[in-house]
């Protein structure tokens, strides 16, 4: 070997040893908000919606509309006859009674009899969009949580509709066979909640289709909107509302604060992520 020749050295490492690694800092990502947060909000503001559409429905209109239709659907009566069923009369001579006068309400338009139709209709029509939206609005806040919550969520949704179902039978039974169709108006006022409830359950346990179910509580809630709108009309038509309450501004405000929360919620969903 010659001296001028140069040395290699190699280094040979093994595999299974560890190199010196440089140290790493590991970077803290900032909180996030979590996915089910927007799912919550919608949740509880749709219980709220329901609760207070159902509020106003069955305990604050319910007995406005029970005492207008009482006191202002037109009767068709002879009053002297009416007057003579309270206060019985000897058979003696009387003046001969006056022409039977139907007891009409003041500018309406309408015929007595078309009157009680109209009325009736508009009254119970409305109530029955009301209560709707009002389930609609329960179901949807059972979807969600029942979305939110997963499996165990879901089958006490089920165990709460069975409960809810036997307890509303039960007590449409009782009613029933204590009063019949002479039941008092604040049976049907609890019956009403106690639907709404069970609506709320049944999403619940369904616990899918959550977004879904929401739009078709926010369609809901403004089609009972237009509900109210035809509702005042009808009756200012049939004088049991002052004609004050059915001017275009009365109707139009009336419509945006029933309808309000659908028209809000529609766009929302769209942001929601999955």
């Amino acid at each position: 070997m010659n001296a001028l020749t140069p040395i290699e050295v190699k280094v040979i490492f093994d595999a299974s040893s560890r190199g010196r690694r440089k140290p790493t800092h590991r970077v803290r990502s900032s909180p996030r908000v979590s996915r089910s947060s927007p799912w919550i909000v919608l949740g509880v503001f749709n219980l709220l919606a329901a609760g207070g559409l159902y509020y106003a429905a069955w305990w604050r209109v319910d007995p406005f509309i029970y005492l207008t239709l009482m006191l202002k659907t037109p009767v068709d009566m002879d009053l002297d006859q009416a007057a003579g069923i309270f206060i019985p009369r000897n058979h003696e001579p009387r003046e001969p009674a006056a022409q039977p006068l139907p007891v009409s309400v003041a500018s309406s338009p309408w015929t007595g009899d078309t009157v009680r139709k109209v009325m009736g209709t508009a009254a119970y029509g409305w109530l029955t969009l009301a209560t709707a939206a009002a389930c609609a609005l329960a179901l949807s806040c059972g979807a969600v949580f029942g979305r939110i919550g997963g499996s165990p969520w879901r089958r006490a949704g089920i165990v709460l509709a069975a409960t809810l179902t036997l307890a509303l039978a039960a007590a449409v039974f009782v009613v029933w066979s204590e009063y019949g169709r002479k039941y008092l108006p604040i049976h049907l006022r609890f019956g009403m909640g106690g639907l709404a409830l069970w609506t709320a359950s049944i999403g619940l346990a369904l616990g899918r289709a959550a977004r879904g179910l929401a739009r078709f509580a926010a369609f809901t809630l403004i089609l009972s909107a237009v509900g109210t709108v035809v509702a005042l009309y009808l009756g200012a038509q049939c004088g049991a509302i002052p004609p004050e309450q059915s001017t275009s501004l009365y109707l139009t405000l009336a419509f945006l604060i029933h309808s309000i929360y659908g028209w809000i919620q529609l766009p929302m969903l769209s942001r929601i992520g999955r």
